[in-house]
Order: structure tokens, then sequence, then C-alpha cells
């Protein structure tokens, strides 16, 4: 998959590049993190836009029972066609392969951890940790925006649109101590794989990432 969507994005690059009237750069902010585009003019109302965006960020998370120590990475690809037959205003429709995920590194330190209502000892566990990541590695993506990245001289655009990950998944993995017994290491193993179950019903509905990005362009 991963090969097939770098191939598919270098055939846009090099087709664009190759039929282009005007190209431009664009540099953006926004729910996909900070980023940057490159656009190239095929027509008065037809481009298409290359870009990347990325951003990580730490926070404590409250899902569960479990307040979670959290790290959030988006990195996202995205190819877009775009139609603008009305002045700078646009439809977008393209592919936005991302490894968009949110680590748990940890429990945050405290003396003791409740996990799916059974309470252990910090002790007891030697470590424990989960990632909960996309549903699609290569997400659909369908929005409207302003402004155009190949215009020529120095302009405005922005995104509003969404992008469908499918149910988010979760995974988490806890090792006992040896301080802890055989039967209270069986049942910590059950309650970390209740909490997946639990975590992975809360996010089930998250199927579609909102977009929006403004940023300001440069076109040649």
């Amino acid at each position: 998959m991963k090969v097939v969507s770098g191939l598919a994005l270098a055939a846009i690059l090099a087709s664009a590049s190759w039929q282009a009237q005007a190209w431009g750069l664009g540099v953006r902010a926004g729910t996909q993190g900070v980023g940057a585009d490159v656009g190239f003019l095929l027509s008065d109302d037809w481009s298409v836009r290359l870009g990347y965006s990325a951003l990580q960020w730490d926070r404590s998370v409250d899902v569960t029972d479990i307040n979670y120590d959290a790290r959030l990475k988006l990195s996202n690809l995205s190819a877009l066609v775009e139609w603008h037959p009305i002045g700078p205003f646009r439809l977008s429709a393209g592919i936005v392969p991302n490894r968009n995920r949110i680590g748990i590194g940890g429990l945050p330190p405290t003396t003791e951890y409740r996990i799916n209502g059974n309470t252990y000892q910090a002790s007891e566990i030697a470590f424990f940790r989960g990632e909960v990541f996309t549903g699609r590695r290569v997400a659909p993506y369908l929005g409207v925006g302003y402004g155009v990245v190949a215009r020529r001289g120095l302009n405005f655009y922005a995104d509003l649109g969404a992008m469908y990950q499918s149910s988010p998944r979760a995974e988490l993995q806890a090792a006992c101590s040896a301080t802890l017994s055989a039967a209270r290491c069986t049942q910590l193993t059950s309650d970390v794989q209740n909490e997946q179950r639990q975590l992975a019903e809360r996010i089930n509905n998250f199927k579609w990432l909102p977009v929006v990005n403004v940023g300001v362009t440069v076109g040649f």
C-alpha cells in the first residue's frame, strides 16, 4: 500500500509539472498539523496539490478509568485535485496517506492505578504502553476551500473538509513485575484486555477527521 501510494503521488506530481501553466508554494497550519504544499495550475479551472503536514503534542488523556500519558503524532501526505470555477473558491478531492496515531508511553507517576475497576500498586506493574492508530492508512478526502496555491503572486488560502480514516484501533500492553503473584498477574492481563476493549468502544465513532487549514502561498 505504501509503494502504491508513493507511485500515485509521484505520477500526479510528474503529470502536473509537465502540463502546468503556473505553480506555487504554500505554508499552512491546522488540524492536520503544520505543513507545506506545492500546487500546479493545469487550466483556469483545475489544479493539483501535493502536500505534507505533521505535529507532535504530549498531554494527559482521560478516556476510561485511566488517565494516560499520551503523545499525539500527526503525519499526513496529501494529493488533491481541485476545481475552482468561481474565482478563488474551490472543491478539493483526493487521498491522504497518513501515520496519525496516539502513543501511550506509560502511566502517570502515582502510587497506585485503577484498571478495569481493580487497584494495582505502581510497584506491581513493570510497564504499561499502548497505541491508538487510524483504521485506514490511506484516507479519502473531500472538502471546500478558498485560494489556489498555484495562483501567481502572494495569496491567502484555506481548507475546510474531512478525511475518512475509518474506526481507530487501540492496543494496550502491560507486564507484571516480579512482586506480583501469578493470580494477580493473570488478573492484570485480563483487566488490560478489558480496558483495551473499552477504549476501542469509546473511540469507535471517530471515523472522520475534520480538516481545517489556513496558510499563505506564493505563485510563479
